[in-house]
């Protein structure tokens, strides 16, 4: 049963969940923290700051912005510290914290909260007055207990973000199957295609397979400490397992269309397939193209008829091998066809997910 359209397209964009969830983390993190008085009342807007900054669409990256965050603020604090009981003038103090502040926020460990360790130095100095440890206190303490309370939320309501990693799988598939298929076409034409001719029907690839493993990437994040992925393992499971393989397929399909580019010209004498195996190719290419469209019980007949027309393409090539052709780079080819129609195989995705 397919969602509605409002909630399919709301499914694709994790960002209204998110910000959903940062507004939720915000007003209870000020809630839990304007009770205490004092310094947690006076400071109180450092809550929800921390609670907003740690929201994120995994329970894995909340917990390590939270802690990242923390140890920035902490790295910030010292040294404004340091600076404030030495006695500088205030603006070699502000260039003393932001110059060292700013090499500091260098360090990858602290990830996107590395550029707190300056703001914080600053806050300190500035806004601490003459009593810098209750303003340490206050700032590093509540956004600690904001982020707390982030992670708290995230834990609570987590985000499985496979439907937009799903979605770049439909769109990937879709894409390599017209890019199999045009490879095909060039292999039918009367006149064999020159090499800027081959390189006219590539497809970029690049974009959407790196697209999509950021979003693989992501899924199999969010699946680590979620209690919604463990009541749906399968599905959780199963679009990493795809999308992993997706982007390995996507640089097979690729390398293909430069060996056709550089070695099945109009250009060459010596071609690598020839009028006798290019039919074969062709019809192995487009079966495989066939396999990548189909979904769901139409994928494994079609999977059989790809198997048998690349079977078909291996025996066309020993045969002319047996003829005393060379086939070094054509066997390669049927090579990383079978391997392209491997990654498709339901069979291999059930036992890779297993």
């Amino acid at each position: 049963m397919s969602l509605p359209r409002p909630l399919a397209d709301l499914a694709l964009h994790p960002a209204p969940a998110v910000a959903v969830k940062a507004a939720v983390a915000a007003v209870l993190a000020y809630l839990a923290v304007v009770p205490w008085g004092g310094v947690a009342s006076h400071y109180a807007y450092y809550a929800p700051l921390g609670a907003v900054v740690t929201v994120s669409t995994t329970t894995v990256h909340s917990v390590r912005t939270a802690v990242q965050s923390a140890v920035a603020i902490g790295i910030g604090a010292a040294l404004a510290v340091t600076v404030t009981m030495t006695a500088v003038p205030t603006l070699a103090g502000i260039a003393t914290v932001v110059a060292l502040g700013s090499l500091l926020s260098w360090w990858r460990r602290l990830g996107a909260m590395a550029s707190w360790v300056p703001v914080s130095a600053l806050f300190v100095l500035l806004l601490g007055g003459g009593d810098p440890g209750a303003y340490v206190l206050g700032y590093l303490g509540l956004t600690a207990v904001g982020a707390a309370v982030g992670v708290l939320v995230n834990v609570v309501l987590p985000s499985l973000p496979l439907a937009t990693a799903d979605a770049a799988q439909a769109e990937l598939r879709a894409l390599l199957a017209d890019q199999l298929d045009d490879l095909a076409d060039g292999l039918r034409q009367e006149s064999l295609p020159r090499p800027s001719e081959w390189e006219g029907r590539s497809r970029d690839l690049t974009t959407p397979t790196r697209t999509l493993e950021a979003l693989v990437a992501r899924a199999a994040e969010a699946q680590r400490g979620n209690w919604r992925a463990r009541r749906r393992p399968d599905p959780a499971r199963s679009t990493v397992t795809h999308g992993r393989a997706l982007g390995w397929l996507s640089y097979e399909v690729e390398e293909i269309l430069r060996t056709l580019a550089r070695d099945e010209h109009a250009e060459r004498d010596e071609v690598a397939l020839g009028p006798l195996l290019r039919p074969a190719a062709a019809d192995a290419l487009a079966a495989v193209a066939a396999v990548l469209r189909t979904v769901g019980e139409g994928r494994e007949p079609a999977y059989g008829e790809a198997d048998a027309a690349v079977e078909r393409f291996a025996d066309a090539v020993r045969e002319r091998q047996r003829a005393g052709a060379d086939t070094f780079v054509a066997s390669a080819l049927v090579v990383a066809t079978r391997r392209v129609l491997d990654a498709t195989d339901p069979q291999v995705v059930v036992a890779a997910r297993s």
